[in-house]
């Protein structure tokens, strides 16, 4: 995402205009993990459509969010709201929260920082950031790249998981797994009665019963997680 997008989430975050499409769980006081969908899923989605991006959301001591990190995994991308900056805000983030959370399952992280993207002064800032928490420069020209390997992090925790989803709610995903059943199952019957491979039909109809099931255990799971 460019910089404006990554503003224009941070805004409509604080504004609570996400459409469901945002997904975030608390790391730390001040930092939410989260997984963004760019939109709703549509039937004339490309076959191999993309699905949610990984984010990091970092927020001051209001709760207000001031900032983002989106994770490209071979790149990361973050943003802070002019009026935070220069506080040593993201840096925190980073070393305190999403450096750490990153590196559960990877050894390395790259960025790159375009100047022709992003203007002199935010590539001196960025620049200067990535250093400062550890990376190296591998490559400079008009794309600076940047390497940081897996450091040794000692006591780094996580807020533990908290289930946060309402029984409405969770009957709502029951319903939705439900359709999505009943749906493969047209399709299914249409691939029974119209093609000659059998098997497949078959199969089709065994992914069906799955999802069925599913549509069950989801409450099952709620339960069996629920605080009282």
């Amino acid at each position: 995402m460019t910089e404006q997008n990554l503003r224009t989430l941070v805004i409509r975050l604080n504004k609570g205009s996400t459409k469901g499409l945002i997904f975030r769980r608390p790391l730390s006081d001040s930092v939410d993990f989260a997984k963004v969908w760019d939109s709703e899923p549509n039937q004339t989605d490309a076959i191999s459509g993309f699905g949610p991006i990984n984010f990091y959301f970092i927020k001051d001591s209001t709760n207000k969010y001031v900032g983002a990190v989106e994770d490209r995994t071979n790149d990361l991308h973050w943003f802070l709201l002019s009026a935070y900056r220069r506080r040593g805000i993201m840096k925190q983030a980073l070393e305190s929260t999403i450096l750490p959370h990153l590196f559960l399952d990877r050894n390395e992280q790259r960025i790159t920082i375009q100047k022709t993207a992003i203007g002199q002064k935010n590539f001196v800032a960025s620049e200067n950031l990535a250093l400062s928490i550890g990376f190296k420069k591998t490559k400079g020209d008009i794309v600076s790249e940047y390497l940081l390997s897996k450091p040794n992090y000692h006591n780094v925790s996580f807020k533990s998981f908290e289930q946060s989803v309402s029984e409405s709610r969770i009957d709502e995903l029951q319903r939705e797994i439900n359709f999505l059943a009943r749906r493969l199952w047209l399709v299914q019957t249409e691939v029974e009665m119209n093609m000659p491979d059998i098997d497949y039909a078959e199969e089709l109809k065994e992914l069906v019963g799955e999802l069925q099931s599913q549509s069950f255990r989801i409450k099952s799971i709620w339960w069996d997680n629920k605080s009282f």
